[in-house]
């Protein structure tokens, strides 16, 4: 018997348990084509304890971080939660933003100091599998999930939409069992 740590984080594997997986051959205790780094399933390595960790399979994307840290608890390690900080983009303030002459085309901009969070979700969703938009329970929470799916290269049409009116843990696990699409209505 090999002598382990008694107690590792869920998820956590140590460099030396992967450096035997074979790389991109079918079967179980296999690492995915291209390395222990990418792809489903992918480890990387903690940032203060240095052991390998799985990657979270779905991020999701709520409005404050408040709300974040406590949706993230009741949730569990198989979700990250980040926040989007309110509205990402808006319209531009140097022009009227809306063509009409070609059918009304909206443009729209991502404020100064909305980049920085535009890029830590991008960064985010690079890390996990799925998406699940969970902005507010209004229309103002909807057109936020839309900005996010768009900004982040998911189809708004396609993109998986929860809502709640309560931040308790029995109202977000129902949530989380009935996701729907953005209204684009």
């Amino acid at each position: 018997t090999s002598s382990r740590e008694p107690a590792r984080a869920r998820g956590a594997v140590e460099a030396r348990e992967i450096a035997d997986v074979p790389v991109g051959q079918v079967g179980a205790g296999t690492l995915p084509r291209g390395g222990p780094l990418r792809g489903r399933g992918a480890v990387r390595p903690h940032k203060t304890t240095g052991s390998w960790q799985v990657m979270s399979k779905t991020l999701v994307v709520v409005e404050s971080p408040a709300k974040a840290k406590t949706i993230e608890k009741y949730l569990g390690g198989d979700y990250a939660v980040r926040a989007s900080y309110g509205h990402i983009r808006d319209l531009p303030k140097s022009d009227l933003g809306v063509d009409v002459d070609h059918g009304f085309e909206v443009t729209y901009e991502v404020p100064d100091d909305s980049k920085k969070h535009v890029a830590a979700l991008k960064k985010a969703l690079r890390a996990n599998e799925d998406l699940i938009l969970a902005t507010d329970y209004d229309r103002e929470g909807e057109a936020i999930a839309y900005h996010v799916a768009s900004l982040l290269g998911v189809d708004p049409g396609q993109a998986k939409r929860v809502t709640f009116t309560e931040i308790t843990r029995d109202a977000i696990l129902e949530a989380f069992q009935r996701p729907r699409e953005i209204d684009l209505k």
